[in-house]
């Protein structure tokens, strides 16, 4: 017998170990699979909430705010995906198999098949639900998502977002910015989007500030990405 095994057999009779009954073993080994499981669809649900925000934002434009893209990219999201990621490649670690497989390996497999559910999620819409979900019944999430919003709101760089509420021989459009202001916007020479502009439609208006509350547009587009900040809020009389 060697020095080792004889350790292990007085650890044993010492401290009076007793082995495991098997189901344990298979119990545990299942838990760490579906927890596995769990972490990967919750790092897919990230992704695909990542994907609604990187497809709402208008890319074009967010080289004219304050920051460029630091200020617009959906980092809770990208934090909560990189957790789950770490914990899903901890919890396959832990399995049966798992401990002989390179921690690196597993970490990018847990990435690929997090990004693939994530995309066929997108598809789906069910990161938009997620997204939508979250604003209205998590008060926290609302104004986090209001805070990070508020960077879009960069007239002085030439960025006006805003609600339409009022447009005149399509030269003029009146809109009521993030602060709840009125702004004279001239169209004249803007770009405008393939489908009509509407009253009540939320805008984003790229040109420069003319004057106060006055703004000549280059470019009109969608607005999406700040759907929630704007869809409640009243003209000013």
């Amino acid at each position: 017998m060697t020095k080792t095994s004889k350790k292990i057999l007085d650890k044993i009779e010492k401290e009076h170990i007793k082995p495991r009954p098997k189901w344990q073993f298979v119990a545990m080994h299942i838990l760490m699979f579906v927890l596995f499981g769990l972490t990967i669809f919750l790092g897919a649900l990230a992704v695909s909430v990542i994907l609604v925000k990187v497809m709402a934002s208008d890319w074009s434009v967010i080289p004219r705010l304050p920051g460029g893209p630091l200020l617009v990219l959906p980092y809770l999201w990208i934090l909560l995906f990189g957790i789950m990621i770490l914990v899903a490649s901890f919890l396959f670690e832990q399995t049966e198999k798992g401990y002989k497989h390179n921690l690196w390996i597993v970490a990018i497999a847990s990435i690929g098949l997090s990004i693939i559910l994530g995309s066929l999620l997108f598809a789906v819409r069910v990161g938009e639900g997620v997204e939508d979900g979250l604003r209205e019944h998590f008060k926290p999430y609302k104004q986090y998502v209001e805070m990070r919003e508020k960077a879009w709101h960069a007239p002085e760089h030439g960025v006006l977002p805003g609600r339409v509420i009022e447009i005149e021989k399509d030269i003029m459009i009146l809109l009521d910015d993030l602060k709840g202001l009125k702004w004279d916007v001239d169209i004249t020479d803007a770009k405008m989007p393939m489908r009509p502009i509407k009253i009540d439609q939320i805008i984003i208006v790229v040109g420069k500030k003319t004057g106060e509350g006055e703004f000549d547009a280059d470019g009109v587009r969608p607005g999406n990405v700040l759907k929630e900040k704007l869809k409640n809020k009243k003209a000013p009389l």
